[in-house]
């Protein structure tokens, strides 16, 4: 019987099975001179569309659900925890009404003021094959 040839999805989980067990927010995979991003998380609109990544903290290992807030040109400006309150090395930050309404829609505590608590997450590690 001949052996069927696998799929390119296949040979991805493969290639991916023995780093799943790391913690990673992103993953590049470069080959041949081009690569594909792999990110965690969902991303909404807030003010805009794809403003806010809804992410579970991986690279904290906690598991606890959060946001990034990145600006227009898609850097990221702030990460709110999901009760918003402070943690170690954050600010106040007010949230504009579009931001706030969309995390709350994620289950997200956000006060009536919409002043939390942001700061700039780690990304975690990046893991490169090729």
């Amino acid at each position: 019987m001949k052996e069927a040839k696998p799929t390119k999805a296949k040979s991805l989980l493969e290639l991916l099975q023995p780093l799943l067990a790391i913690p990673a927010d992103e993953i590049f995979i470069v080959k041949n001179g081009t690569y594909q991003h792999l990110e965690e998380g969902k991303w909404i609109a807030g003010d805009f569309p794809n403003e806010i990544r809804i992410d579970r903290n991986t690279h904290m290992r906690t598991g606890e659900k959060h946001a990034h807030i990145h600006d227009r040109k898609g850097n990221e400006r702030y990460a709110v925890t999901f009760d918003a309150k402070p943690s170690h090395g954050t600010k106040s930050f007010r949230l504009s009404d579009g931001q706030a309404d969309a995390l709350r829609k994620e289950g997200f505590n956000i006060p009536k003021n919409r002043i939390v608590e942001a700061s700039l997450i780690w990304s975690g590690p990046t893991i490169e094959y090729g």
